[in-house]
C-alpha cells in the first residue's frame, strides 16, 4: 500500500506547464498511466534546475504511476528527488519506503517509514506499514510494540489487531494472539476470524 493522493499543479509555472501538469494529474487518475508519465516527463525536462514547485509535484506523481507500473527503481529515484526539495515530505518518505520494501530493501524501507511515521506520528496505515517490515524481518516484538501504538491511536484498527496476534503467536504467546484474533474478527477483520479458528482449535488439541 502506497499513498496514492497526487500534488495538484502550482501557480507560478509558466501556463503551459501548468497545463501538462494537470493533464498528467488527470491521465493518472484515469489510469492513463503512459500517457500521464509523458505528461510529467515533460514537465521535469523543462523545469529540471528550476525551484519551480512543479517540477516536484512532477516527480511525486511520476513516481505514483511508477508504483502503479511496479517500476520501482525509477520510483525511488522520483521520491528521492521530491525528497532532496522538501525533506519534510511524510508522503514521499513513506512511498519511498514501500518501493524500497517492494525491491526487498527493508533496511532502508524501515528507515524511510519511520522518517515519515515521525513527521506524521497520528498516521496509523504508517504505523501499520512499519509493522509489516519488522514482522517480515522476524522481529515480532518490535511488529507488536509498532502495532500497540497504531492501537492506541485507532482503537477499532482491525488489521493493527490482527497484525499483533500474528506477531504474539510467532513470540509463542498463545494466549494473547487469541485475544488480539478474537477482537480483529469482532471489528470485521475475515483473517482475524480465520486465525481465531486456528488458535483456538490449536489449543484445545493442546489440552487432550
Amino acid at each position: 500500500m502506497f499513498l496514492m493522493s497526487c500534488n495538484a499543479s502550482a501557480p507560478l509555472s509558466p501556463p503551459d506547464m501548468r497545463e501538462i501538469m494537470e493533464e498528467g494529474n488527470e491521465y493518472l487518475k484515469s489510469g492513463n498511466y503512459e500517457n500521464a508519465i509523458a505528461s510529467y516527463d515533460a514537465v521535469v525536462s523543462s523545469l529540471e534546475g528550476t525551484d519551480d514547485p512543479n517540477l516536484s509535484a512532477a516527480y511525486y506523481n511520476r513516481g505514483l504511476v511508477l508504483l502503479e507500473t511496479r517500476k520501482y527503481a525509477q520510483a525511488i529515484y522520483d521520491f528521492s528527488s521530491v525528497i532532496e526539495t522538501n525533506p519534510q515530505d511524510a508522503d514521499a518518505y513513506f512511498n519511498r519506503g514501500y518501493a524500497y520494501a517492494r525491491e526487498a530493501m527493508l533496511e532502508r524501507a524501515i528507515e524511510d517509514y519511520s522518517t515519515s511515521l515521525a513527521l506524521n506520528p497520528n498516521n496509523t496505515d504508517i504505523h501499520y506499514a512499519l509493522a509489516m517490515i519488522h514482522f517480515k524481518r522476524n522481529d515480532y516484538e518490535k511488529t507488536a510494540v509498532v502495532l500497540s501504538e497504531a492501537i492506541i491511536l485507532k482503537p477499532d484498527f482491525g488489521k493493527a489487531y490482527n497484525g499483533r496476534g500474528q506477531a504474539y503467536l510467532k513470540s509463542g504467546l498463545h494466549n494473547a494472539a487469541l485475544i488480539d484474533f478474537r477482537r480483529a474478527c469482532e471489528l470485521g477483520e475475515k483473517s482475524g476470524c480465520i486465525m481465531m479458528e486456528i488458535t483456538s482449535q490449536a489449543h484445545k488439541n493442546m489440552d487432550k
